[in-house]
């Protein structure tokens, strides 16, 4: 089946928020706008979510990558 997939922002204590959807375009770099300061997580995830993205605002697929930003 069709499946999307969902960028996170991991917060500290908090639930992940979602940055959007990541469009599928063959190994192209693409810009996403993020609606909030990067600032305020400490990492990033993606999530396989069904098509339009997350129906619950957290992630409910498998989560198939996720990085932690470094501290100074």
């Amino acid at each position: 089946g069709e499946r999307d997939l969902e960028l996170w922002l991991l917060v500290d204590g908090g639930a992940p928020i979602s940055l959007g959807l990541i469009p599928e375009a063959g190994g192209q770099r693409l810009r996403i706008e993020s609606r909030v300061p990067l600032a305020e997580g400490n990492g990033l995830a993606i999530s396989v979510e069904p098509v339009g993205g997350s129906p619950t605002g957290a992630p409910t697929g498998p989560v198939i990558a996720a990085q932690m930003f470094p501290t100074a």
